[in-house]
């Protein structure tokens, strides 16, 4: 049994470079970067001005999802951004259904950290549009 271990990060490898870059597998070049950058990127949700998740809206409208990561972000939560994305497209309001009653923002925060140590963010809008709170059980 001592070979499990070597033949399952073999088969890891392997799947990584048949597939490329698709969480959890990756050649590792989304990592590559991270070392040249002088600022990162944290994903972010707001309601009606207020900081909150994704997943505590639903009936989303007004916007295109495709445009939720726009290239060029720095970051490092993909996962994040993906699963919101996820949710979003799974809680889009019908056709029919018109605009929520909130207002709804996504986007970015991007921070940078100067020789000195201050921390400087600027939000990022990618996302505008409308939702609605859900209500009842998570």
């Amino acid at each position: 049994m001592v070979w499990i271990a070597p033949v399952a990060a073999l088969v890891y490898i392997v799947v990584s470079l048949a597939i490329g870059d698709w969480f959890p597998f990756s050649r590792y070049s989304m990592y590559a970067s991270i070392g040249a950058r002088d600022h990162g990127a944290a994903p972010y949700c707001k309601a009606n001005g207020e900081f909150t998740t994704v997943d505590r809206l639903e009936h989303f409208g007004g916007f295109d999802v495709a445009h939720i990561y726009p290239q060029g972000i720095p970051c490092s939560l993909e996962w994040q951004v993906h699963e919101a994305r996820r949710w979003i497209e799974a809680h889009m309001a019908p056709p029919d259904g018109g605009p929520g009653d909130v207002a709804m923002e996504f986007g970015f925060r991007l921070i940078w950290v100067d020789d000195k140590g201050h921390i400087t963010e600027k939000l990022r809008p990618t996302l505008n549009g409308t939702a609605r709170r859900r209500t009842g059980r998570r």
